[in-house]
């Protein structure tokens, strides 16, 4: 229902000026207890001052989306990173890890509704979180990619 919601573009008459690098920073800041506690590693890099027009709460569900999936489905020993950065070609954000990454045949299909890697079924889960993601760049106007042959996997939304 959230999705449908998002993709009608009704939220974006609540945007407002968002402290990107702060929400950024406060979500690494919640997600590395979560991702120690499961014998993995988060590591923060934020550019400072980066803001944006958006919703903050669906910014934050996006983000929170990303590192909940870097950590639920990676093994112990995972490297799990976010990255916040400004160039003059635009803002990005990347979540990314060194686990065992998604095969090239199913990174296609990741982002649908409902879909889950196979070997992801015995875990808890609908299979929204991503295209939940999906709908929120797209509500924002950004660019979401699972960028290929980085080892582990790499989400990156260009904004």
């Amino acid at each position: 229902m959230k999705i449908g919601q998002i993709e009608t573009n009704a939220q974006r008459q609540g945007f407002e000026t968002v402290p990107m690098s702060d929400l950024v920073a406060e979500l690494a800041e919640i997600y590395e207890p979560v991702a120690a506690e499961n014998g993995k590693q988060l590591e923060a890099r934020i550019a400072p001052d980066v803001e944006l027009r958006g919703d903050r709460a669906l910014l934050a569900q996006m983000i929170s989306n990303l590192l909940e999936n870097a950590i639920e489905h990676t093994p112990a020993g995972t490297h799990i990173s976010v990255e916040l950065d400004a160039a003059e070609d635009g803002r990005r954000l990347v979540v990314a890890d060194d686990g065992p990454g998604i095969p090239p045949a199913e990174g296609a299909r990741i982002f649908e509704r409902f879909y889950r890697l196979d070997r992801g079924r015995s875990k808890p889960g609908n299979g929204l979180g991503l295209s939940l993601v999906k709908s929120i760049c797209g509500l924002h106007g950004f660019a979401v990619r699972l960028a290929p042959g980085t080892g582990g996997a790499r989400f990156e939304i260009s904004m």
